[in-house]
């Protein structure tokens, strides 16, 4: 019984050892010497599951993370409340940090520092694994979230127009017949996919997405891929031109939303809702958007398309 009693004792001190390992990431953040409160400190581990996990500052700026395993992090920390900042472009700071096992890391960071600019755009497009930008051999064009919402695009013609090799042509105005060729090529040799899937038209002799080009809205859209040369070695005969990806944003931690509506001539009007939410893990989650886009008018008066 002794010596059951004293491996039972070993196994609950080590049990509790165990429990109490782990490193710890700690810091404050400032914006031109004061403290930032209330900023959202998220920290994502560079592994094969993208675990992500979150804190806020304090009132004084300060943020803690504990029991953190052993790896490469994408260390973020973003603030949308600093007065003399505009809301749109807010204080973002992201950087790649190392932590070794069990130790105690300090990281203050002041986002009004001159810093690097550093590139970090991850792309799956061209080998079907995530890549950074200055991995890819092919010729790859990234179009982010924040860039079309500065354009104002709310169709994806619009937005492929200003892809270099690619000639969009719309049999009229919006909502009409489109036609996407990807270095002279025909219309059917440039793939659509979503997330990664293949969109294709099912009653198309050819299995391509063509009839559908002129009704894709950028509903609820983070970025846009667009691989210029050949993907038909992961894609099929129908992407020897090219191929265009539309990623979806990948739901976080909390309830997030936004409306917002649009006016204009020819009869324009827009409306467009996005609501989503996921666990703290990143397991599950849901991503939800909704958009109506119509022209009532057109040039002639005649021209009303939605």
């Amino acid at each position: 019984m002794k010596i059951i009693k004293i491996l039972s004792l070993i196994c609950f001190l080590t049990i509790g050892a165990l429990a109490q390992q782990g490193a710890t990431l700690s810091g404050k953040l400032l914006y031109r010497g004061s403290p930032v409160s209330e900023a959202i400190v998220s920290l994502i581990l560079m592994d094969k599951n993208k675990t992500k996990i979150e804190t806020q500052t304090d009132d004084n700026g300060n943020y803690k993370f504990e029991k953190l395993l052993a790896g490469t992090y994408l260390f973020k920390a973003e603030s949308y409340q600093e007065k003399g900042i505009h809301r749109s472009q807010g204080l973002v700071w992201e950087e790649e940090i190392y932590i070794k096992k069990n130790e105690i890391k300090i990281l203050d960071l002041d986002f009004n520092e001159p810093r690097q600019i550093r590139e970090h755009v991850n792309i799956n497009i061209s080998s079907g694994t995530r890549q950074t930008i200055d991995e890819v051999s092919k010729t790859v064009n990234i179009i982010e979230a924040q860039e079309l919402r500065d354009r104002a695009d709310f169709a994806l013609t619009e937005t492929l127009r200003t892809i270099p090799g690619f000639r969009v042509q719309q049999f009229g105005g919006f909502g009409r017949l489109a036609g996407i060729r990807t270095r002279g090529l025909r219309n059917q040799d440039t793939a659509i996919l979503i997330d990664g899937i293949r969109f294709r038209d099912a009653s198309s002799i050819a299995g391509d997405a063509s009839a559908f080009l002129s009704d894709f809205t950028l509903t609820s859209v983070s970025k846009i891929e667009v691989l210029r040369g050949s993907g038909s070695s992961l894609y099929g005969t129908n992407a020897i031109g090219g191929t265009v990806d539309f990623q979806t944003p990948k739901p976080e931690s909390g309830l997030h939303g936004n409306i917002s509506g649009a006016f204009g001539g020819l009869g324009l009007g827009r409306f467009r809702g996005n609501l989503s939410n996921g666990t703290q893990d990143g397991k599950f989650g849901f991503n939800v958007g909704v958009s109506r886009t119509a022209y009532t008018k057109g040039i002639d008066d005649e021209d009303n398309a939605n």
